[in-house]
């Protein structure tokens, strides 16, 4: 047996060298028993000296651009032929230790978590031979996370699928034991193992992980794109979450985000590290579908001068209660204030948990709940696992958070806090009516392929920059060469492209301070109140260059472009995409609108898009004049950056 699993380790890895035959020297039988002996001792060794190392990679919520959770992953030591969990495992089959090795990692990666301040979810890897193994220690999960104050609400058991599951009788009680304890349950690389749909349908999983084989060229492949998407869509109606793994370019992660995958994982998002990440940094448009917003400051987080939309503006402040008060007092509490649906529990100002009317007053007049809890303090029936949120918590956080959870949300309330303390409370209904208001304005402001604001919030943000009297900068990006490739490789991938160059764009911006608006079709606004507003533009032009031959056949990007009808339905050749971008610097003090800017911004394009291939044109004029004519230029700067041909006027 140890020889089948050396031969696959000795394959995916030159890991060996210790005892490696001399170049040319037979490797007779005696050596592989020496090398199998050797693994087979550095396993054992890696096992009982707990020199696991746990990893943790981030799953982004698709809507929001914040770290749903993490997966906890394992390595060996990194010195070891036994580093990669695939070695590990592997290693760990081929000796029957599977278990042990199992049981360790969750150990190790519940301890690790534990570090941690964190209400992300944690998915935990379980194979179905561990849970088939009557051997396999019961409870110990559950009685570790006691002991480490961990959630079991927090906690995601992930099912494998890289081996075929024998007994779903056994593997179904198990999952339902886990989800009677409160864990969640996923399904890992679906469709990539032996069983997935009958994995999907015998064990009604809380999400499923879509293998990556799925995203192979999906960005390109319309048939990939459909498959995809009927699997969500089943998802859905089934009640399921999706997790898509390996995305690992930015025009994956942006086709998916409109095919409404759940949640992503993937190197481009995150790759497994022993920190566990709070928050991520991705060059893309945040996505308001769930949550949408009504103004640049809520599309762009951080926007300098706006008021992002949070729970601060719902916060209902109630009297709270303390820990020790008795359950017969808060009865009377309930009796007198009618209209009280929740009483918040608080010690020393923080939140210790809620009491709900309904559920409270079920318990205490049930036949013998008079009698059993009259004396007793309200710590002892109070509700301690609804969440409780920062009071400047965006309210699509808010909703992703409640909605994640499994079972419907039973109550109406829940707590909000200020740094830590008791603030008051939000109602659920108010929540749900500030987000379908929020939904009806984002459909006017918002551009439906890239989620990113429209005209209004761009006209908005520029006059804002005039009021305050705030310099910038206001690039206008325009796509070269696109009708043609649009012609030629059709919508879905024109589609592409355009997603794509706001990710590009977006990469580049200070997310704090600029701002980036999409017009229409292939144009794009970018208000940019750093200092460095040139040379983030030049950046631009050069990350488009290197994007654009992916979006190409290799014949195409070797003949330098493609061959299409011109407006005149003549056969032309067109170069590959490029882009052009025209800056302007408006003088805040003579601009009188927004009006006056648009057209000093647009004269800039016109003038880069004069220039052959990627080109960057910086309008030197500062206003434009009572008569609507444009002043003298004031003066010129010679010179090309490596990616754009750089004028003034």
């Amino acid at each position: 047996m140890l020889k089948k699993i050396i031969a696959t380790v000795q394959h995916t890895r030159r890991a060996f060298q210790c005892v490696s035959p001399e170049p040319g020297e037979e490797i007779t039988s005696d050596h592989r028993l020496s090398t199998d002996h050797h693994l087979a001792c550095e396993f054992n060794t890696i096992l009982e000296q707990t020199r696991l190392i746990p990893h943790f990679m981030p799953i982004i919520a698709t809507n929001q651009q914040q770290i749903f959770g993490h997966e906890a992953l394992i390595r060996g030591p990194e010195d070891s032929p036994l580093h990669m969990p695939v070695d590990l495992f592997a290693m760990a089959d081929s000796l029957e230790r599977t278990r042990d090795l199992e049981v360790l990692c969750r150990k190790l990666s519940l301890e690790a978590f534990s570090q941690y301040a964190t209400q992300s979810k944690l998915f935990l890897n379980v194979s179905p031979h561990c849970l088939l193994d009557p051997e396999h220690p019961r409870g110990a999960t559950s009685r570790l996370m006691n002991e480490l104050n961990i959630d079991p609400n927090q906690v995601v058991i992930e099912i494998t699928e890289n081996l075929p599951i024998s007994d779903y009788d056994i593997i179904v009680r198990a999952v339902d034991h886990y989800r009677s304890k409160g864990f969640e349950v996923a399904i890992d690389d679906l469709g990539a193992g032996h069983s997935g749909l009958r994995a999907w349908f015998e064990l009604k999983p809380d999400y499923v992980k879509l293998d990556r084989c799925f995203l192979k060229d999906i960005a390109t492949n319309p048939l990939n794109q459909d498959f995809v998407r009927s699997m969500i869509r089943m998802a859905h109606d089934t009640g399921c979450k999706v997790v898509a793994e390996g995305i690992e370019t930015p025009d994956v992660l942006l086709l998916l985000r409109d095919l409404q995958v759940d949640f992503m994982q993937g190197f481009f998002i995150g790759t497994p590290t022993t920190l566990l990440k709070k928050e991520v940094e991705l060059p893309w448009p945040p996505v308001t579908s769930t949550i949408p917003s009504s103004s640049p400051s809520e599309v762009i987080p951080g926007m300098t001068g706006h008021k992002g939309t949070t729970l601060a503006e719902l916060v209902q402040w109630i009297k709270p209660v303390e820990p020790d008060i008795l359950c017969q007092d808060v009865v009377e509490i309930f009796r007198i204030r009618e209209n009280l649906r929740s009483l918040p529990v608080i010690q020393d100002g923080k939140p210790k948990g809620i009491i709900y009317r309904n559920s409270f007053l079920g318990l205490f007049l049930s036949a013998y709940g008079h009698s059993l809890y009259d004396r007793k303090p309200i710590d002892t029936v109070m509700d301690t696992l609804q969440p409780v949120f920062e009071q400047d918590t965006p309210l699509e956080q808010v909703s992703q958070t409640l909605t994640s959870r499994r079972t419907e949300l039973q109550e109406s309330e829940f707590i909000v806090t200020r740094n830590g303390m008791y603030k008051g409370v939000v109602n659920v209904m108010d929540l749900l009516r500030r987000i379908t208001q929020l939904q009806v304005l984002s459909a006017r402001n918002t551009n439906p392929l890239t989620m990113l604001p429209g005209n209004g919030p761009i006209q908005e943000t520029v006059e804002e920059c005039l009021q305050q009297r705030q310099p910038f900068a206001i690039a206008y990006c325009d796509l070269d060469n696109f009708k043609p490739y649009n012609d030629i490789y059709g919508f879905s991938k024109g589609d592409a492209v355009i997603r794509a160059t706001a990710m590009v764009l977006m990469s580049h911006l200070d997310r704090g301070r600029d701002f980036l608006g999409h017009i229409g079709g292939d144009d794009f606004i970018m208000i940019l109140r750093s200092g460095q507003w040139e040379q983030v533009c030049q950046d631009c032009l050069t990350a488009f260059a290197a994007m654009v031959p992916r979006f190409y056949d290799e014949d195409d990007v070797a003949a330098g472009g493609i061959r299409a009808a011109n407006r005149q339905g003549n056969p032309t050749f067109f170069g590959l995409l490029s882009l052009s971008i025209g800056i302007a610097t408006p003088d805040v003090d003579k601009c009188r609108n927004y009006f006056e800017v648009a057209t000093l911004a647009s004269q800039a394009k016109k003038e880069a898009k004069k220039q052959e291939g990627n080109s960057l044109f910086v309008n030197r004029r500062l206003f434009v004049n009572p008569a609507g004519k444009l002043p003298v230029p004031r003066n010129i700067d010679p010179g090309a950056g490596p990616a754009a041909h750089t004028h003034a006027a």
